[in-house]
């Protein structure tokens, strides 16, 4: 009797141990997902932002020649450009709490927080 017991209680350590470690690689594969899913978000925002800048930066270069151009003065055509640069990224500093940070917490706790436990 003893002797069951003791093999008993030496197969359950060993299979609550192989359980363990199959809940650890589980939840390691879920916060994989997870990071996965947030680094994509990442990266899109980035891309996004990138492109905007280009987009912004040609815009301005393009409405400084066309007033140099309008008006014979290029030197003004890139003060007005400037001073757009100048009020986008004003508004851009006074609102980087609810573009920026926000956008972001509000994406990395619903990935965070999403209690799905399936891996697509």
């Amino acid at each position: 009797m003893h002797k069951e017991l003791k093999k008993d209680l030496k197969d359950f350590n060993s299979t609550f141990k192989e359980y363990l470690r199959v809940e650890l690689d589980s939840e390691k594969l879920v916060l994989l997902v997870k990071l996965s899913q947030f680094g994509a978000y990442l990266f899109k925002v980035f891309i996004i932002l990138y492109l905007s800048i280009l987009i912004v930066g040609f815009f301005l270069g393009a409405l400084a020649v066309w007033y140099g151009k309008l008006t014979g003065n290029y030197f003004a055509g890139v003060l007005i450009a400037g001073a757009a640069l100048i009020v986008v990224a004003v508004l851009l500093i006074l609102l980087r709490k609810k573009i920026a940070v926000r956008s972001v917490l509000l994406n990395l706790s619903r990935i965070l927080l999403n209690d799905e436990r399936k891996i697509d």
